[in-house]
């Protein structure tokens, strides 16, 4: 389950309905590539690596971080550090998204090569 805390409102989402989310999410940016693919328009390898990286990295590694959180009351400054470092991973994964349609509206107005065969 996550659970999202702003202000006074607790936002919860069970694990089938998270998964479902990212599973849409990725599912929607296997789209655009493959379009991309299938309108021979050539997308940067260096924005799809850094893309594909911090997204599955990001996810990857907050997920191990959140399983490293102590249940002592004595361990409450190691626990905010953590949770610091989750923020900013989560933060640093969201921007990395904007990568995404920067990569394909470059790739739509970029000029196709003319070659000959």
């Amino acid at each position: 389950m996550l659970d999202i805390n702003v202000y006074d409102t607790y936002y919860v989402f069970s694990k089938t309905a998270l998964i479902i989310m990212i599973s849409a999410l990725f599912g929607f940016m296997g789209l655009g590539y493959y379009l991309m693919l299938k309108a021979k328009r050539k997308l940067s390898k260096w924005l799809n690596l850094i893309h594909v990286a911090l997204t599955v990295g990001g996810i990857l590694t907050v997920w191990i971080l959140t399983q490293l959180f102590r249940e002592s009351i004595m361990e409450y400054q190691f626990n905010n550090n953590l949770t610091m470092a989750i923020y900013v991973l989560v933060i640093i994964t969201i921007f990395a998204q904007i990568l995404y349609p920067i990569n394909l509206i470059g790739a739509i107005l970029k000029p196709r090569n003319k070659t000959t065969l």
